[in-house]
């Protein structure tokens, strides 16, 4: 609210803090809006959509990147989330995009209401 208002913040400055993506987004959510933001990634982004198994959002066709299940884990944080998902054997498995070895994303859009990413 302050910075839209132009009003000055006072405190004490912090350390900047370097970051390089690796392009690994996973989008959270129920409702067509998932599938939407998940096609409208930039090409240069390795995007994992995670929707619950009674969700109305439907990717067009078969889409390896849309996992279905209810997240069972969630927390980390920028360049390092960490993602599971339940299976239908009432396991617990890691999200992960299809042929990739990597477990971890670098960032979360939640879509859902409530948000399961707590802050």
């Amino acid at each position: 609210a302050a910075v839209l208002s132009g009003t000055p913040v006072e405190g004490a400055a912090t350390a900047p803090v370097a970051y390089a993506s690796r392009g690994r987004v996973l989008v959270l959510g129920e409702d067509p809006r998932t599938v939407q933001v998940l096609d409208g990634l930039d090409e240069g982004l390795a995007g994992v959509a995670v929707i619950p198994a009674g969700s109305p959002a439907r990717p067009t066709g078969e889409d390896s990147r849309v996992v279905r299940g209810e997240v069972t884990h969630l927390e980390g944080y920028l360049g390092a989330f960490d993602v599971r998902v339940a299976t239908g054997e009432g396991e617990e498995r890691p999200v992960r995009r299809l042929g990739s070895a990597e477990e971890n994303f670098d960032l979360v859009v939640d879509l859902g209401e409530p948000p399961r990413l707590q802050v």
